[in-house]
């Protein structure tokens, strides 16, 4: 049995450990990520989530097929995960101007925009501009794999049910180390609880944003 909770323990440290697209928040978890949809590919957005409110920047074509961005601050809204908030059209001077003139900068509200999250690694955006009214299915957008390999220490929750010694049911937590051997999506973890023994597990990493 001391197996089997050490494996269930390098489970759900490997979770704790591996889930670096999606931080936790004191709100909720992190949206903070380039969002994107995988069939559309050449206009996108990020979120940066501090708290409740999330700051949206997105970068699209307008008729003529000319770079446009907006952004967007969205708060969070009363028992739902949804971010709502105005949409903003901001123009200003060519970036190659020096110095800067802030006073040719231009702020225009367009219309709104709404994200209601729906996975920790999916949502849908809403928004429009004017009369035009936009939806789109979004997901996070992975960039490059992250390499995890190293030492790590913590605590280990360890959980065991239907021993043949009913002695070592329970629930234990306890001190202990972590190494994780990573090439390219192979990943290996060799779990070293306080209490003694080892166990591993061996998978293939994936990754969204």
């Amino acid at each position: 049995m001391k197996t089997v909770r050490c494996l269930v323990a390098s489970l759900l440290v490997a979770v704790c450990c591996l889930s670096s697209p999606a931080w936790s928040t004191s709100v909720t978890t992190d949206q903070s990520d380039l969002w994107w949809n995988p069939t559309e590919s050449g206009w996108g957005i990020q979120f940066v989530q501090r708290g409740s409110v999330i700051f949206a920047t997105m970068f699209v074509y307008d008729q003529t097929k000319t770079p446009f961005w907006y952004s967007a601050t969205l708060v969070k809204q009363a028992g739902a995960f949804t971010w709502s908030g105005d949409l903003i059209a901001t123009t200003g001077p060519y970036f190659g101007t020096m110095p800067f003139n802030p006073s040719t900068v231009t702020i225009a509200k367009v219309g709104t925009m709404t994200w209601a999250a729906q996975t920790v690694e999916t949502g849908v955006l809403t928004y429009n501009v004017g009369s035009v009214n936009v939806a789109k299915n979004l997901s996070r957008q992975p960039i490059a794999t992250d390499d995890f390999s190293g030492h790590y220490g913590g605590g280990l929750h360890q959980t065991a049910t239907g021993c043949s010694n009913s002695g070592f049911n329970g629930t234990r937590e306890s001190i202990g180390t972590l190494n994780v051997t990573q090439n390219s999506n192979a990943i290996t973890l060799q779990s070293f609880p306080s209490t003694g023994g080892s166990c591993s597990y061996s998978g293939t990493l994936s990754q969204l944003g």
